[in-house]
């Protein structure tokens, strides 16, 4: 027998389906063991390098963030709304704060929670709502 098993070979060897899907699970988890022994050797050989060659992951992997699978990470989101406690809200997507959503279930419009953006405006729309 070659390195593949084929149908045919395991029909000669005389062996039922169970013990062929047997055969087949014990070749599997050899394999599986088998990469594990070698991949852990190709970790070992990469973290000395890194080490060696004190490099950081930016170096490896330019552009990815330490926190986020984006070149630039996670955008702060300035905020858009001032609730009527002085809570931020981004207006962004995800769940909405409680003072969010209550406010939208009594009917009323979000737009008085703006936060106006206009020079000079910016603590006046703040000490407004609060």
């Amino acid at each position: 027998m070659g390195d593949s098993m084929t149908e045919n070979d395991l029909h000669s060897e005389g062996l039922t389906e169970e013990e062929a899907l047997a055969k087949i699970e014990h070749y599997r988890r050899v394999h599986e063991s088998l990469r594990k022994n070698k991949l852990a050797g190709v970790i070992a050989s990469i973290k000395d390098l890194v080490k060696q060659h004190d490099l950081k992951p930016a170096d490896i992997f330019p552009g990815i963030s330490k926190f986020h699978g984006t070149p630039e990470g996670r955008k702060h989101r300035e905020p858009m709304y001032r609730g009527p406690q002085g809570q931020l809200w981004g207006g962004g997507s995800g769940r909405k704060p409680d003072w969010v959503r209550q406010i939208e279930a009594a009917g009323e419009s979000l737009d008085k929670y703006l936060i106006d953006k206009t020079p000079g405006k910016g603590k006046q729309a703040k000490s407004a709502n609060r």
